[in-house]
């Protein structure tokens, strides 16, 4: 083998002809500018290579900032496992440059796998990350050995503020990646002031993945995978690309987004293993766990270890959702949780062993430390510090020793480590105080570039001030760097601990922090330039607490629309009630209302979609919004809060309210905006059929089709809640189910779900897929209803629309009924016509319990049917729901007739079952309901009195059925085809 030139620096040894580097016989993946960075600094070890040289070694005549040399410095440093805090390595010599410390020697000898088996090397000398968590370590090793199998592995780490639970995943994560080619992914939860962006921790994990070697493996994964998360992240991609992936993307749903992420998750750990951190997830918002437990509870195999922290302080007292997501996995055995104790002495004497490797102290001190900390390591962490920088334990020659009594080391000290940080922050110098207060009001991670602006400083000065931070601690750690959109690019870094932040953000004065705020607000709404709308969330916060309430309302407006994309409705739902609370602060009274009209408008499609038609939390929204419209002359504005109320109204069945608001919308669009014409034929045709008046529903259902224009509408759905044409085609299959025309129902029904589909709003597919339940409980399809139903409660359960939930409920217990498990069945149709009736929903409900009747009648139980039936007759004359009054009579009329069975008054039951019957029969011959018309003949014609009587019925029905020119393979049709046949 020919030789090759090589810089030994144990246990590393790196190849400059091959450009590789190795660890032992492992080859370490390494980017050709980080590459060449290490090899210059390698080369030129224990001299200070100032800046500027290196830049020019590795980018000659190249205009390269120094902030992306920082950024190839740190990923150098990812890869050495080197601690820019106590460095082996790579020196940061503070507003100079890069000083390469370790030992290296040249060598030409050849490079070849030794298998791991090659010379060995001393053992790492710096202090552990994680001493005292050996049996933590060891359980984590454990659970990633079984991911490495293919046994998915969640594990939540939980304990208190500053036990160390991110230093316990750092350490993990770094021994992982050390020992074995693992993919790792990182996202943190942010504690927003308020709702947050849903999703954030996962997108952030996926771009640091995409971020990583290999990462056009993972685009390509998304991009085929996942693309409604690819498109969440634009930068990836190329604008054409970028296009493609919108259009894919078009009329995704909230269960298609968490379906998306397992299973892109999946297949990339069938490429290799990986290791997902999702940290603080009591800041999380509803999304985040959702997806978190769709992963969880997957059961294909999947190379996979998630590590979740947070507080249990935060989580277990307050009714947090992740509450009730753990105990669910932990129920079913999907996750384990690993509960972090405080140290013990010997853990603390394991620290002060490693920090100070030479030294003479008692062996009480660890002990003293324990007692005034009570093993919190990062107490005990700073204890220390405060012990140094007080010259308790001071060096002399090189060792390090106690001088003081032994007593002395618990007096004095805070009682917390809020007090102990505070102490900590009066050291420090007034300019670095001053960066990190700055810091701390953009966040618990950030660029230093915002800082800058924050301070209207220099980005270069204040770059150099945090790097020199975080080399010296405790405050800042190193994080990558950022790329914006403005061209900037500047060093990122993070606080060591949120603890740190809080107590920095806390000690400035109210007028400073709304400047800085507001400063950094400007900057970051400039800088973000057309992704400002991705940052809306954080944006807002930074408005608001800088007192510009006006642009935090519109970032707030921003966020929500973000979440209602994502089909996050809980969470812009809480982005909006925000946004309103802010309203008070605008001074001007007209645009004051027109913003809370906008708000109002926004906020009434989440609700309705989350809370249901009927809730009074949405005539709330829209009947303030109608009180404010009226003021206004913006048609647009108005009609949707009229038709926000409508829905209210109709819903619970106030018809005379419902109609007069369809009119009113009817004649705006006539005079002003014949654009909304569709959306008003939509409503002024509910209430004429609700009332059975079916020739007028059928022309102004008819016309909301015709009149529908799917790109000038399409957006309606997602805005407002309602698509007019999805409306219209609904409830036109319906009246064409009543007209005797059950296989144009059924076509109607096909193209609203169609409709449906391609609108890609889940709550118009929950709305169609209800109507489609509908036809085929109305045609008799026992086996399609129960399919249908069942897939309309799975997507209105993972959507969390408890209008459809009760829904598919009743119709599937119609179609067990049917189907012969007569108890089961009306136990649900009970379920769900109970969760109508606490939701406040009306209309419908005589239908709805009729079908309960008609089990009740199958089952034997006429008598709870009969009375079933006078309470749905009851409430459509209260209602003036006379769509379904024809049936009510019939099904009253047939329950009658098998009591009249059993009982010595059969003549007079009988009577009083014909009279109900025919006068079923002349409601629908009055309303032209052609299909109970049907019904009533075919009950009549069952009446086995005189001949005479029977062939009268048997004329009746036979006339009735020849008026059908469809639908004969229906059960209604078939069934009346056999009573014909029977008595011929």
């Amino acid at each position: 083998m020919a030789p090759h030139s090589s810089v030994e620096f144990p246990p590393f040894r790196l190849d400059l002809a091959s450009h590789e580097l190795w660890r032992g016989g492992e080859r370490l993946t390494l980017r050709p500018k980080p590459f060449a960075v290490l090899s210059y600094l390698a080369t030129h070890a224990q001299r200070l290579v100032p800046r500027a040289e290196l830049v020019q070694a590795v980018w000659p005549d190249t205009h390269v900032g120094e902030g992306l040399l920082r950024g190839y410095v740190r990923d150098v440093r990812t890869v050495l496992g080197d601690d820019p805090a106590a460095p082996r390595f790579i020196e940061t010599v503070a507003r100079l440059g890069y000083r390469f410390v370790a030992l290296v020697r040249r060598s030409d000898r050849p490079v070849f796998d030794d298998g791991g088996n090659g010379a060995s090397h001393d053992a790492d000398s710096r202090p552990s990350n994680a001493v005292g968590r050996a049996a933590e370590l060891l359980e984590l090793e454990h659970r990633l050995t079984a991911a490495l199998a293919g046994t998915r592995q969640v594990v939540f780490v939980t304990g208190e503020p500053g036990i160390g639970k991110t230093t316990l995943l750092d350490s993990f994560v770094a021994r992982a990646v050390a020992s074995r080619e693992l993919w790792t992914a990182r996202g943190q939860c942010v504690e927003h002031f308020g709702a947050g962006e849903a999703y954030l921790p996962l997108l952030e994990a996926l771009g640091h993945l995409c971020r990583m070697p290999r990462c056009e493996q993972v685009v390509a994964t998304l991009a085929r995978h996942a693309p409604t998360w690819l498109v969440q992240m634009p930068a990836l991609i190329a604008d054409a690309e970028l296009e493609t992936v919108q259009r894919r993307v078009q009329g995704a749903t909230r269960e298609r987004m968490l379906r998306e992420f397992a299973e892109a998750v999946e297949v990339l750990t069938a490429l290799q293993p990986l290791l997902l951190v999702l940290e603080d997830l009591q800041w999380s918002v509803d999304s985040t766990l959702d997806s978190l437990s769709s992963l969880a509870q997957r059961r294909g195999k999947a190379r996979l270890l998630v590590l979740c922290t947070y507080r249990p302080a935060a989580v277990i007292p307050g009714g947090h959702p992740l509450a009730a997501i753990k105990q669910e996995l932990q129920l079913h055995g999907q996750c384990d949780e690993l509960a972090m104790p405080p140290l013990d002495v010997a853990g603390v004497a394991q620290y002060l062993a490693c920090r100070f490797p030479r030294q003479r102290f008692p062996g009480e001190l660890a002990g003293a430390i324990h007692r005034a900390t009570e093993g919190n390591p990062l107490f005990a962490v700073n204890l220390v510090d405060d012990l140094v920088a007080r010259g308790v334990l001071a060096e002399h020659d090189e060792l390090w020793q106690l001088d003081a009594q032994l007593a002395d080391v618990g007096r004095g000290v805070p009682d917390t480590l809020r007090e102990m940080v505070e102490r900590q922050l009066e050291r420090l110098e007034p300019e670095t105080r001053r960066v990190l207060e700055a810091a701390s009001v953009a966040g618990g991670e950030f660029s230093t570039a915002t800082v800058a602006a924050a301070l209207e400083e220099t980005e270069e000065r204040v770059d150099e001030w945090c790097e020199g931070l975080a080399a010296r601690g405790p405050f800042l750690r190193e994080c990558g760097f950022d790329a914006l959109a403005n061209g900037t690019v500047a060093g990122r870094y993070a606080f060591l601990h949120a603890l740190y932040q809080q107590a920095l953000y806390e000690r400035l004065a109210l007028a400073r922090r709304v400047r800085l705020h507001r400063r950094i607000g400007e900057w970051e709404e400039s800088a973000y330039g057309v992704r400002v709308h991705e940052h809306a969330a954080q944006l807002a916060v930074h408005f608001e607490r800088g007192h510009e309430q006006r642009r935090a309302i519109h970032h707030l407006e921003a966020a929500a629309q973000n979440a209602m994309r994502k089909h996050a409705y809980r969470e812009a739902t809480a982005l909006l009630e925000r946004a309103l609370g802010l309203l008070d602060a605008l001074p001007d009274a007209a645009e004051r209302e027109r913003k809370e009209l906008a708000l109002r408008m926004a906020l009434g499609t989440p609700l309705l979609m989350t809370r249901g038609y009927a809730a009074p939390e949405v005539e709330q929204v829209y009947a303030r919004a109608h009180e404010l419209s009226r003021h206004m002359q913006d048609s647009l504005e108005l009609v949707f809060a009229l038709a926000g109320l409508f829905r209210f109204f109709f819903v619970r069945a106030k018809l005379q309210a419902a109609r007069e608001l369809g009119d009113q919308v009817l004649r705006l669009a006539e005079s002003r905006d014949p654009s909304l014409l569709a959306v008003a034929h939509s409503m002024v045709a509910l209430p004429a059929l609700s009332a059975g008046d079916f020739a007028t529903a059928r022309a102004h259902l008819e016309q909301g089709v015709a009149l529908y224009d799917f790109e000038r509408h399409r957006s309606l759905a997602l805005q407002y809640g309602d698509d007019p044409a999805l409306t219209s085609l609904a409830f036109l299959s319906i009246l064409l189910w009543f007209l005797g025309e059950p296989d144009r129902a059924l076509e109607r029904s096909r193209e609203a779900r169609a409709l449906a589909e391609r609108l890609g709003v889940p709550y118009s597919r929950a709305f169609a897929w209800s109507f489609a339940t509908w036809i085929h409980v109305r045609r008799g399809e026992a086996a399609a209803a129960q399919a249908c139903s069942e897939t309309l409660i799975a997507l209105a359960t993972e959507q969390e629309f408890p209008f459809f939930v009760a829904e598919g409920t009743i119709f599937r217990g119609w179609a067990l009924a049917e189907q012969g498990e007569g108890a089961s069945g009306i136990e649900e149709m009970r379920r769900g016509l109970a969760a109508h009736r606490a939701a406040g929903v009306e209309m419908g409900r005589p239908s709805h319990l009729a079908l309960l009747a008609e089990a009740y009648g199958r089952a034997g139980r006429t008598d709870e049917g009969l009375v079933l039936l006078d309470e749905a007759l009851t409430t459509a004359a209260a209602t003036e729901e006379r769509s379904c009054e024809a049936d009510l009579l019939r099904l009253k009329g047939e329950l009658l007739l098998q009591t009249a069975k059993r009982t010595a008054r059969k003549a007079a039951i009988e009577a009083d079952a014909e009279a109900a019957l025919r006068q079923a029969l002349a409601i629908a011959r009055r309303q032209g309901a052609r299909s109970f018309e049907l019904r009533a003949a075919m009950a009549l014609a069952r009446l086995r009195r005189t001949p005479r009587d029977r062939a009268a019925a048997r004329r009746l029905l036979a006339g009735v059925y020849g008026r059908f020119t469809e639908g004969f393979d229906t059960a209604d049709l078939r069934t009346a085809r056999a009573v014909l046949d029977a008595r011929s």
